[in-house]
């Protein structure tokens, strides 16, 4: 994303190692993840901006799940605080669709699925960035033993 006098431009996300939290399993989730956003910023018509939205909504429910019971199975201390940011996650996500989809994206497909996808992008990739990366020292230890 580029951000420019307070406008967001849609650009390309690409994977890239800084967003790896070295497990193969949830480095796969984000990288589906990234995908899924790319092709949302190609969406032509309010019938493909909602699918994706959806699609990566879903998506991500199955994510928290399977990152969070990776986090009870290795016994992370942060579990019950990074759960909660996956909850409060999930709530701005609701929350952009219900804004923009509701209003932007029906009447301007393809600058509103650039918005939902900017949108949510910068969730995503900020919590990548921030919560995910104390689960690189769990999964290195997993790793180890």
């Amino acid at each position: 994303m580029i951000k420019d006098n307070n406008r967001i431009h849609s650009t390309h996300l690409r994977w890239s190692n800084a967003l790896s939290v070295g497990s193969d399993e949830i480095d796969a989730d984000h990288r589906k993840l990234i995908g899924l956003l790319n092709e949302m910023s190609r969406a032509k018509t309010y019938a493909q901006v909602v699918r994706l939205f959806d699609t990566i909504s879903r998506h991500l429910d199955e994510h928290f799940a399977k990152e969070e019971s990776c986090q009870a199975t290795l016994n992370y201390a942060g579990y019950e605080w990074h759960r909660g940011e996956h909850r409060q996650m999930a709530r701005r996500i609701k929350a952009i669709g219900r804004v923009h989809l509701a209003r932007l994206a029906r009447q301007h497909p393809e600058r509103g699925a650039a918005m939902v996808r900017d949108l949510m992008a910068d969730c995503i990739v900020s919590h990548v960035l921030t919560a995910d990366r104390g689960l690189e020292e769990i999964f290195r230890r997993k790793q180890a033993s």
